[in-house]
Formats: structure tokens, sequence, C-alpha cells
């Protein structure tokens, strides 16, 4: 298939196009495990997702983490101040959640800030070069590593995405944005030369099910990097309150 369309104007932001299993389910259940064996069970794990949507990932994250036994402090942040109005109202109740609204280009967070990034089927709206800088500021931020969550372009998956938005569902904007997503998504290849160009190392790109992809970075000397801040400390350093 062709490469990735040259337009990549901002599509509404939906977590899921209609393709199973949902992002979250991906998140919780393939990627959290690995990343979290290589931090201490005696301090909550800090967590950044990136674009972060409705905030369907935190939340599923935080009830996975309880039901494991582990705390966990989320930042989750997405650029978009409508969006975050929907995640604030789903993250009521959740204390360990804060909401931050920045581009996920420009994080403003210290190296390091955080245990685990994360950046789950928002990777493929950005150009090539907004998509290093993305990668890029998940290496610096992350202190464990980090993983993306993503549409995998390919012939039968754009298939895929325009059968499930005709024969699946009556809402428009899926029907409209699951096949625009398929086609501007990137190819597992794509995404390592993008990774290249980012700087990150010690980085694996497998394909998934679901005409999907993923990208997970565990750092060789993260136990004996400092402990990050937590969400909330980390908050008050971007505020100007903490020295």
């Amino acid at each position: 298939m062709a490469g990735p369309i040259a337009s990549r104007r901002p599509i509404r932001k939906r977590r899921d196009t209609g393709v199973t299993p949902t992002a979250h389910q991906t998140v919780v259940r393939t990627n959290l495990p690995r990343l979290l064996a290589e931090t201490s069970p005696e301090r909550p794990v800090t967590i950044l997702d990136l674009a972060t949507g409705s905030a369907d990932i935190p939340v599923n994250v935080v009830r996975w983490a309880r039901d494991q036994g582990r705390d966990v402090e989320i930042t989750a942040t997405d650029f978009s101040p409508d969006i975050l109005k929907v995640a604030a109202r789903r993250v009521a109740g959740y204390p360990n959640i804060h909401l931050l609204q920045c581009d996920a280009r420009e994080v403003p967070f210290p190296d390091a800030s955080f245990d685990i990034v994360l950046c789950s089927l928002a990777l493929h709206p950005f150009p090539p070069a907004g998509a290093v800088r993305v990668l890029a500021g998940m290496d610096r931020l992350g202190r464990v590593g980090f993983r993306v969550n993503d549409l995998a372009r390919s012939r039968p998956g754009y298939i895929g995405a325009w059968l499930v938005g005709r024969l699946a569902t009556r809402n428009r904007i899926t029907r409209h944005d699951a096949p625009l997503s398929a086609l501007r998504a990137y190819t597992p290849d794509e995404l390592r030369a993008l990774l290249d160009r980012a700087g990150v190392k010690d980085v694996e790109v497998r394909r998934s099910p679901w005409f999907r992809m993923a990208a997970t970075q565990i750092k060789p000397d993260s136990n004996s990097k400092e402990a990050p801040l937590r969400s909330a400390e980390a908050s008050q350093v971007l505020a100007g309150t903490r020295s």
C-alpha cells in the first residue's frame, strides 16, 4: 500500500475506531506487566499518558493496578480543552489521575519525570517530523521506558476499517475516521525509522492483532536511576511551586 497520505490534519479525537480489542485492553493486558516489572513495588508507579482523549486508558490502568495491588499516579494530557472536559467527568473520583492540557510534542516536564510513558492510537495523526518529536519526548520523560500502541497501515487494515465503518456502526464520526486513520497510519518499518530519527534506543517494534503495532522501550539502566517525581509533585514543578 502506498505511503501515508500527505495531509495529516487533526481528526476528531476518538480512542477507538471500531476495531476490537479496545486500546485500553491492549495497554493493560499486554503493555503494563513488562514495564511494571521494572519498577519498585515500594512506591507508586508514575505514568504519563499522552493524547489521553476521554481518559479511558488512565481509568482502566488504575482499576487494573488496584487489582494487582499496585499504586499508580497518572498524569493524562491532551491538546484539546474540550476533550479534557470530557476526560474530567470520566476521572471524577480518581484522585490519582491528574489532567493537563499540553501538546504531545512539547510536554513541559523535566527529564525522567515519570516511570512509564504511554501513547495509544495517537501517533498516526502526526506527520513524520511531529511523530519524531513525540517519540523523542517519550524517551526523555520515561525513566523505565515507554509504550506506543498504534494502527499499522496495510491494505487489509484499510478494508477492515472501511467495512467496520459501514457495517458495524451508524456513527458518522466512526464511519469517517476509521478508514482515514487506517490510511494515515505508519507501517512497522516506518515506525522504526521514526524511532531512529528520534535517537531512541532499546526499543522493540512488533505487529499486534487487528492491524495494530506496538513499540516498547525498556531502558537497561532504569533501576539505577533516581526515582521520578510523583505526578502531583511534577505538577508543582510545572507550576513553579516546587524547587
